[in-house]
């Protein structure tokens, strides 16, 4: 059965159309163009902006493209756009990595879902197509399978590139009702019982506050750089895979932040154990769901699981402002599920030239892929 998520994609990607609606009875025809510069895809933005209103996640929107191109600026951006009769009906923000020759999507290091922005679905499939004709491996990672764009993908590589499917993590999310008022009724007893003793060792080491703040540009970097900050008190930041610790990360936050915070769309909710921040999230309002794009506590706190009493908050909040769901990102772990079952799958695609000379290269990407978790591993282990 189709999840509510996939079925407002459906009907939200194929019940619009762009100004100047193609004629049915023409095929439209489309024209391709590669973007590979933050400034020239600056440029464009009041063009890109356009497609924002038939985007049904953050990952689509113009402002994380371009928030994607001036962060991640070892990548060279090749983002392929469509026009049709003058307008841009579709693009695909990919980047290819210093020293490789695969392309990936722009902003690959932040672990999102692989997306494409169109304006419906003839252009989703001919942008499908158009980005076969570029000359180099291509790697979608994490591609919903609610998202039609993955079949359209696989189905334009039929005959002409050799095309790997490979299963990935599922990412949570939940469908919210009235109900959600209380999270707390959402558990079993025992998890009811363990919230409560949590509640009572936090009690005990200070007053218990919450802050839910809708981002502003005047309040907007002060508050993230809270969040970067006790988002690095646990073992993100010993692993030094915390945002504070990986500046190109920070600063797609920093700039994203800002950008939807000038939308109106961007909220931080923090837990605060006296006068000391000990758990915070980072979200946007997007598409009638709330977006948990990033989430940290202080390890000192653990004893009182500041992250899972900040989550009811998160919850209760997300539903008193009339929220239809609550995309948890991340994939599937102990502490959502807790929460919820529900869980879009998802996939990858790796895409090589047909024949011998895709093999080849298919062949030798799995050897690099082999030894970099072969060195990641013992990094691990010393």
């Amino acid at each position: 059965m189709a999840t509510q998520f996939a079925m407002d994609v459906q009907q939200e990607q194929t019940g619009k159309e762009i100004t100047g609606q193609r004629q049915a009875a023409a095929p439209p025809t489309f024209q391709a163009q590669v973007i590979s510069s933050a400034a020239e895809l600056s440029s464009l933005a009041a063009e890109l902006e356009k497609l924002d209103v038939f985007a049904t996640c953050p990952m689509q929107s113009y402002r994380w493209t371009q928030a994607c191109s001036q962060s991640f600026t070892e990548d060279t951006p090749c983002i392929l756009l469509l026009r049709c009769e003058g307008e841009v009906v579709a693009y695909a923000a990919l980047a290819q990595p210093a020293g490789e020759k695969r392309l990936l999507s722009l902003g690959h290091q932040l672990f999102e879902p692989t997306v494409f922005a169109y304006a419906d679905q003839s252009a989703g499939a001919a942008l499908s197509s158009a980005i076969l004709e570029l000359s180099r491996p291509i790697f979608l990672r994490d591609v919903y399978v609610s998202f039609s764009i993955g079949e359209a993908v696989k189905t334009a590589c039929l005959g002409k590139r050799i095309c790997i499917e490979r299963p990935m993590p599922a990412h949570p999310w939940l469908e919210l009702d009235q109900s959600w008022l209380e999270p707390e009724q959402q558990l079993n007893s025992g998890r009811r019982s363990d919230l409560r003793r949590a509640r009572k060792q936090a009690v005990k080491q200070g007053a218990i506050s919450y802050l839910i703040e809708r981002l502003t540009p005047a309040n907007v970097d002060a508050h993230m750089e809270e969040v970067f900050e006790v988002e690095s008190r646990n073992w993100k930041g010993r692993a030094g895979s915390a945002m504070s610790k990986t500046p190109a990360i920070q600063q797609f936050y920093r700039t994203y932040a800002r950008m939807a915070a000038e939308q109106g769309i961007a909220r931080v909710l923090m837990m605060r154990i006296g006068e000391t921040t000990v758990a915070v999230q980072f979200g946007v309002e997007f598409n009638h769901r709330f977006w948990l794009l990033k989430m940290g506590y202080d390890e000192t706190f653990s004893r009182c699981s500041p992250g899972i009493l900040l989550m009811v908050e998160s919850l209760r909040y997300a539903t008193e402002c009339g929220l239809k769901i609550y995309e948890m990102m991340g994939v599937q772990e102990s502490w959502n599920q807790i929460w919820t079952e529900s869980a879009h799958e998802a996939f990858s695609l790796r895409i090589y030239a047909p024949g011998v000379r895709g093999l080849m290269a298919a062949g030798s990407e799995m050897v690099r892929i082999g030894l970099r978790k072969a060195a990641q591993k013992q990094r691990r282990e010393k």
